[in-house]
């Protein structure tokens, strides 16, 4: 990796039911964005999608509304375009987030820290568009094995969607990346969660492999 900064968020519909939304992020002063918390594993969704305090809730949309403001007065500023995105992922605005990705990474097509993001959107969205984040995810690891921000969001929404072989495959690509990554203990603990429920008696999933989904499922 070149740079110190990595944008990425994860997704969480863990075997049936909504978990940890992960926004893993690292931080440097040429991006827009400091000051944005890293969510703790467990955190039940991102801040504000669920409503929250109405104050919060209000004062995060309102944010967003002014980020996406600026952005659209200055279209051919990368870090405007990402602010505006990272503003409405904070209040589950899936769908406003991945317009001005899109437009940030047609600024700059080589982001994959981007790109990466704009995965998140889609597997976020509703309905969950779980294909196209998956390919999205897959095209920029073809670019960069060692992108960690791509390895980590694919391990957990092939996971998420029940592709468990999958998901230990990439997961062991990460490990080999980076064996010191500081998340690897809670992919390798929801990877061996996931194990144990397919190999539960009653499990319709022994294998950890579910039928392949359209990204509209």
């Amino acid at each position: 990796m070149t740079r110190e900064n990595i944008l990425f968020g994860v997704v969480g519909l863990l075997l049936g039911y909504v978990i940890a939304f992960h926004l893993v992020v690292h931080i440097n002063q040429t991006r827009p964005d400091a000051g944005r918390d890293v969510l703790p594993g467990g955190h039940p969704a991102l801040a504000g999608a669920d409503g929250g305090a109405g104050g919060e809730a209000q004062r995060l949309k309102s944010a967003a509304d002014a980020a996406a403001s600026a952005a659209e007065e200055s279209p051919k500023d990368f870090d405007a375009q990402l602010k505006a995105a990272m503003a409405y992922m904070d209040v589950g605005g899936f769908d406003e987030a991945a317009d001005f990705l899109a437009r940030a990474s047609a600024l700059r097509p080589d982001d994959l820290d981007v790109r990466s993001e704009l995965a998140v959107t889609y597997f976020m969205r509703t309905p969950p568009q779980k294909e196209k984040a998956i390919s999205e995810l897959r095209r920029n690891i073809e670019t960069d094995p060692s992108h960690l921000p791509s390895l980590h969001n694919l391990t957990r929404m092939l996971l998420e969607s029940k592709r468990l072989e999958e998901a230990e495959a990439t997961l062991e690509k990460l490990e080999k990346v980076k064996p010191d990554y500081e998340q690897l203990p809670q992919l390798r603990a929801e990877v061996e969660g996931a194990r144990r429920a397919a190999a539960s008696p009653g499990s319709s999933d022994k294998g950890g492999k579910g039928a392949k989904k359209s990204p509209t499922d």
